[in-house]
């Protein structure tokens, strides 16, 4: 299974939509965003993605309730952890999805795992430590690093690919 990981959109829909397109290019099967969606227009054009999504909260994320709301009514096309962190199973591949850093390093140490996925620092970055991969897919925004970015985890060969805008 394929796996589109998004992080730090800050509502710019711009480089979501191209993220997406790409996403359906490489056939992804599933989105997983890991905070700072911002608004609730955002959070529909998730629940439309062409895929099903996870998602957690960031810490810029603003009506809360609102992106709940969306979700609810997505008819399971859009999940929202209801917190800053959240776990789930692909593929029989456990995962941790949280929006800050430290978050992933705590979650790292209890080694319950396979992939660890965070957002905040607006830098992407892979790791692996135990056969567990810990990432940050960079940001889409752009605004902060200049660079647009998500990544692709493939859950058969337990491996992560950038996709960077040009």
């Amino acid at each position: 299974m394929l796996v589109a990981l998004f992080s730090d959109t800050h509502d710019n829909m711009d480089t979501f939509t191209w993220a997406l397109g790409e996403a359906e290019r490489h056939h992804v099967s599933y989105g997983i965003h890991c905070g700072d969606i911002i608004a609730g227009f955002m959070a529909e054009r998730m629940a439309h993605a062409p895929f099903p999504f996870f998602a957690v909260f960031g810490n810029n994320d603003g009506d809360r309730e609102r992106l709940q709301d969306i979700a609810r009514q997505s008819d399971g096309a859009l999940t929202f952890s209801g917190t800053m962190h959240g776990k789930l199973v692909l593929d029989e591949r456990r995962i941790f999805v949280c929006h800050y850093p430290e978050d992933a390093h705590r979650a790292l140490k209890t080694s319950n795992y396979d992939a660890i996925f965070y957002g905040h620092t607006h830098e992407k970055e892979l790791h692996y430590k135990n056969n567990t991969i810990i990432c940050n897919p960079g940001e889409l925004y752009g605004g902060r690093t200049g660079i647009v970015s998500f990544a692709l985890y493939n859950t058969t060969t337990h491996s992560v690919e950038f996709i960077i805008k040009s």
